[in-house]
């Protein structure tokens, strides 16, 4: 007996900045692996330097360019590509990560959305560089001695691959246009949790992140950034107790890793700074959502 032909459909979502060859790359891996038709693919250019893009998108039948006057961010740029995008699913993929799948990826896809109405994201293994690092930091777990082959129900994805069902993120909201970089993917996972979705990790949906070094931030920036978003998510989600232990730990990591006593303040006066101006969602603990993440043997506050 045949597979039955799915009745979704699928749009892939890409966010480019300062990347042409890697975008290349990308692109060229998707018409490989998946064709040029029977898929939209939404291109969100955060370039603002007048290039006219539309070329390197022009070989896909259902094609849409977006472009951005100036830099959104990583956040805002996707909600630009959702805003467009028709596809049932979105599949996000960054502009330096090739797609590592097989030829029925896109049935499978499709059909594990339509076979289990609780799923709201799939997250992809990654592999990084030519090297195929497993990077633990791309891995959607606390417990970073998992088996990476073998696929579980998580509490987190990461955004470098990823798919969301289109009609949970009209309940959710979109991603957090203030996390310009770093974190957005957990608050979105959270606010999934919190409405009852699962999210899947399936290693044999992959890509190869290459990390392409143009366009990156600073680490100092990244550093920054990361420890300013990972309290407002804990801002937003998580009880007193849980938030306190997460800024704590997290104040010891930022301080660390920057090698600069005053980059954990800086932090948290940008975090003050989001809370105060209405940057981010109003505080809504769950202790719910640590037991949830906790029965899915996770950590709440790393």
């Amino acid at each position: 007996m045949g597979q039955v032909a799915s009745t979704s459909t699928l749009s892939i979502v890409v966010l480019t900045y300062r990347r042409d060859d890697a975008l290349g790359s990308t692109l060229e891996r998707i018409a490989s692996t998946l064709g040029t038709s029977g898929f939209q693919l939404v291109l969100v250019d955060n370039n603002a330097d007048g290039k006219d893009r539309r070329p390197v998108i022009d070989r896909f039948e259902d094609a849409v360019l977006v472009n951005e006057r100036y830099n959104m961010g990583v956040a805002a740029g996707r909600n630009k590509g959702i805003s467009v995008a028709t596809g049932d699913i979105l599949l996000f993929l960054d502009d330096d990560a090739l797609l590592e799948v097989h030829s029925g990826f896109r049935a499978d896809l499709l059909q594990m959305f339509e076979n289990d109405p609780g799923l709201g994201v799939v997250a992809f293994r990654s592999f990084v560089g030519s090297d195929r690092i497993e990077d633990p930091i791309e891995f959607p777990h606390t417990d970073k001695l998992k088996p990476r082959d073998i696929g579980f129900e998580a509490f987190r994805f990461i955004g470098v691959a990823h798919a969301i069902r289109r009609s949970v993120l009209d309940q959710s909201g979109l991603y957090c246009p203030s996390f310009f970089y770093g974190m957005e993917e957990f608050d979105l996972s959270y606010r999934f949790l919190k409405l009852g979705y699962r999210i899947e990790y399936r290693p044999e949906f992959r890509v190869q992140h290459m990390k392409a070094n143009a366009g990156r931030l600073p680490s100092a920036a990244v550093i920054r950034r990361m420890y300013a978003n990972k309290l407002a998510v804990g801002w937003m989600h998580l009880p007193g107790r849980v938030f306190a232990l997460s800024a704590a730990a997290w104040f010891a990591k930022t301080m660390i890793d920057s090698r600069n006593p005053l980059m954990p303040f800086k932090a948290i006066g940008d975090f003050l700074a989001m809370v105060s101006h209405g940057q981010i969602l109003k505080r809504s603990p769950s202790a719910e959502l640590v037991a949830e993440i906790r029965r899915l043997d996770g950590t709440p506050w790393r």
